[in-house]
């Protein structure tokens, strides 16, 4: 158990560094503004596993038009949102995009700090885990 509780403290750690290296890399990628149209809204299920209640949550993602150098890009985000008028046909939102592929982008809120709440967050779940795992052994 104790060995187990290390390895898993070991693994929540280094995803902690993971998300915040995902969006430190972006935010470095990501420095040309673009106000985007939204042009469509894509409606996906997924399924959810949880303890209570399991079932099918429903995302919508934007798919959004915007100029990049003389070149016009449709691009199907990964911005997602659950409630249908979070995203309206019509509306248009901020981006940052990367220069070498506008179709990496991503929105000006999104800062680094997420990806720093992120690790913390990941961090001290592994560091319970180790805790648990050294008072075990």
């Amino acid at each position: 158990m104790a060995l187990t509780g290390i390895i898993i403290g070991i693994v929540f750690g280094v995803m902690g560094i993971l998300i915040f290296l995902s969006e430190y890399f972006q935010t470095k990628r990501c420095t040309a503004e673009a106000s985007a149209l939204i042009v469509d809204v894509i409606k996906d299920e997924h399924w959810r596993y949880r303890k209570n209640r399991s079932g099918y949550v429903t995302y919508y993602y934007p798919v959004l038009e915007f100029t990049a150098g003389d070149k016009i890009w449709r691009v199907k985000t990964v911005l997602k949102a659950t409630r249908p008028e979070t995203f309206q046909k019509g509306e248009r939102l901020n981006i940052l995009y990367n220069p070498q592929n506008p179709a990496d982008l991503k929105r000006p809120e999104n800062s680094l700090w997420e990806g720093v709440a992120g690790m913390v967050f990941m961090f001290i779940l592994g560091a319970v885990f180790a805790y648990i795992g050294i008072k075990a052994g």
